[in-house]
C-alpha cells in the first residue's frame, strides 16, 4: 500500500504527536517583578501547554507570552473568566504574542486549545491548563 496521500497524513499525524515536557517543568507561579506584573511563558506543543498550570495572586497584572511550536498543526489560547476579569483568545504562531490582564476575582480558570484536528478537538486531546488566582495572605 504506497498511496502518497495515506502516508502523507500518516506523517502528519506523526509529527503531530509529540512527547509532553516533564511534569516538573508543568507548572509555574511567577514573583512579580519590580512593576508588580506576574510574567509567565506558555508554549503550546502537540495538545500540551508547558506550562499547563498557572498560579497568580488576583489584583495584580499578569503578562502572559504565547507561542506554539513549529508544525502543522494550528494552535490557539483561551481563556474566558468574564466573573474575574479575564477575556483571552489568541490564534498561537511561532512568535511570541503577549497579553495582558489583571484577575478581578480568586478562583480557578481552566485555559484550553479550541482548534479541532481529524474530527477531534484539541481540549478533548488533552490540551487544557489551569489559571490558579489566589487571594492576598
Amino acid at each position: 500500500m504506497r498511496n502518497p496521500l495515506v502516508l502523507s497524513l500518516l506523517l502528519v499525524i506523526a509529527a503531530c504527536a509529540g512527547t509532553p515536557p516533564p511534569e516538573s517543568a508543568r507548572t509555574a507561579a511567577p514573583v512579580p517583578d519590580r512593576e508588580g506584573v506576574q510574567r509567565v511563558k506558555v508554549v503550546a506543543g502537540s495538545y500540551y501547554f508547558n506550562p499547563s498550570r498557572i498560579t497568580v495572586r488576583v489584583g495584580q497584572p499578569v503578562e502572559l507570552q504565547l507561542s506554539r511550536e513549529p508544525g502543522l498543526v494550528p494552535h490557539d489560547f483561551t481563556l474566558v473568566a468574564p466573573q474575574a476579569g479575564i477575556d483571552v483568545q489568541v490564534a498561537l504562531s511561532t512568535a511570541p504574542q503577549t497579553v495582558r490582564f489583571t484577575p478581578t476575582r480568586a478562583g480557578r480558570y481552566a485555559f484550553f486549545c479550541s482548534q479541532r484536528f481529524l474530527g477531534q478537538s484539541h481540549r478533548e486531546r488533552g490540551m487544557t491548563g489551569v489559571l490558579e488566582v489566589k487571594a492576598d495572605a
